[in-house]
């Protein structure tokens, strides 16, 4: 199995360490439209979804984003102890 670190941030110098640490791909989230970056990501994907998604910002449009683009779907959040799972099977 192979593994891909995609990272979204809204700030270029965070990407930048993510790339800098070992992301494959680092996306400037510089829309809300979480559509719009689904397709950002899946086009670094080579047009495949993400296995697993890992959300821990808790901010609306990174949530849609994760929901987009997710086959399999993990949101942490951190100022409440919080955590949805959603797996493919139960969401189509």
């Amino acid at each position: 199995m192979i593994f891909y670190f995609l990272y979204t941030d809204i700030s270029q110098s965070r990407l930048d360490f993510a790339k800098h640490i070992g992301a494959d791909h680092a996306i400037l989230a510089d829309t809300r439209d979480g559509l719009e970056m689904s397709k950002r990501v899946k086009s670094a994907f080579g047009d495949h979804m993400p296995e697993v998604t890992i959300e821990c910002s808790g901010a609306e449009s990174a949530t849609q984003l994760a929901i987009y683009v997710s086959e399999n779907l993990v949101i942490r959040r951190s100022h409440n102890i919080e955590e949805i799972v959603f797996e493919s099977d139960s969401i189509a």
